[in-house]
């Protein structure tokens, strides 16, 4: 198996500290987990890639590591299963910001369109299907959008 860093991977990491001190750097790598179909459909990768970037961008500042690492990997092994990309999102990010203490429940929920409200239970409350139709695609894609606007204008998280 090829060994080489994919964005998607899991692996085991040993780490040198550069001689100031200022830098580190890999010094052992031990592929744990390789998560290559993601990359397979766009629309798959373009999701995953955004979250990747919120964690990449936020996962330091995080209270609990452990369970944004179980998150995560649960994520992208669903992503890599080719299950719905936008529903898989959708999920993620709600319980990231639900698991990380925002009042999503009390603040986002109440915000969210009447007509948008069981799309959302029913996306986030329910295993990930493999395909959705594009009209369920598109309401998810909505439903996804108003949450990253909230996260943007309620939390402190970075978008980029």
């Amino acid at each position: 198996m090829d060994a080489r860093p994919d964005l998607f991977d899991t692996a085991d990491l040993q780490l040198e500290t550069s001689k100031q001190g200022t830098a580190r750097f890999v010094r052992e790598y031990h592929l744990v987990s390789r998560r290559l179909s993601i990359g397979a459909s766009y629309h798959t990768l373009r999701h995953a890639s955004e979250f990747a970037a919120l964690l990449a961008r936020n996962a330091p500042h995080m209270a609990e590591p452990a369970e944004l690492f179980q998150l995560a990997e649960r994520s992208f092994d669903a992503f890599a299963e080719r299950k719905a990309p936008e529903v898989i999102h959708l999920k993620t990010v709600y319980l990231l910001l639900k698991n990380e203490g925002y009042p999503i429940r009390e603040a986002w929920w109440p915000q969210l369109p009447n007509h948008l409200k069981e799309p959302a239970r029913e996306a986030i409350n329910s295993p990930a299907p493999e395909s959705t139709s594009k009209e369920v695609r598109g309401v998810n894609e909505t439903v996804l959008q108003n949450l990253y606007f909230w996260l943007e204008r309620e939390t402190d998280l970075e978008l980029g």
